[in-house]
């Protein structure tokens, strides 16, 4: 049920149902990097064409969009590219249970991450340099991103 006041950033690939019910007027479409022909079916359908770069995550996407869209502020919670003590997400997701995780030195600290964590922690570096200066990140928690941002760490696997 759509909440009356809420914008909807919706990604164009997301399966029709998910738009039926969503207010036009309050819902935008957004297009991660698609090819050629998807590029031109957008096009003809919409008129416009305006891919969101970023890594491949939904938080990594949200960022550069937000910012295409003129906020350069975010204070970002739960994205936090580790595995917590109490569990791998903020909600049981028991067909992550069986993940490998690995351990990850940052900044004197060590964290417990999956392989796709990892990627998406080198991909938020990556998207850090790519951006500069263009916006200011608050991240909350005590995770492996959180670390990394307050202590300007890189983070290294281990062997």
């Amino acid at each position: 049920t759509p909440h009356p006041t809420c914008r909807y950033l919706i990604a164009s690939q997301v399966h029709p149902a998910v738009l039926a019910n969503l207010p036009r007027e309050r819902t935008l479409l957004w297009h991660s990097g698609l090819n050629d022909e998807d590029e031109a079916l957008v096009r003809e359908q919409t008129g416009h064409f305006f891919p969101v770069p970023g890594g491949s995550t939904v938080v990594l996407r949200a960022i550069p969009l937000l910012r295409m869209l003129g906020f350069a502020r975010m204070h970002v919670f739960g994205f936090d590219s580790c595995v917590a003590v109490s569990g791998h997400h903020a909600y049981e997701q028991p067909e992550n249970d069986s993940e490998l995780t690995m351990p990850v030195t940052c900044g004197g600290r060590t964290f417990q991450c999956t392989p796709w964590q990892v990627s998406q922690a080198a991909e938020f570096q990556d998207l850090v340099k790519f951006m500069g200066d263009e916006v200011e990140l608050a991240v909350y928690g005590d995770g492996l991103i959180a670390h990394m941002v307050q202590h300007g760490a890189t983070h290294a696997p281990q062997e």
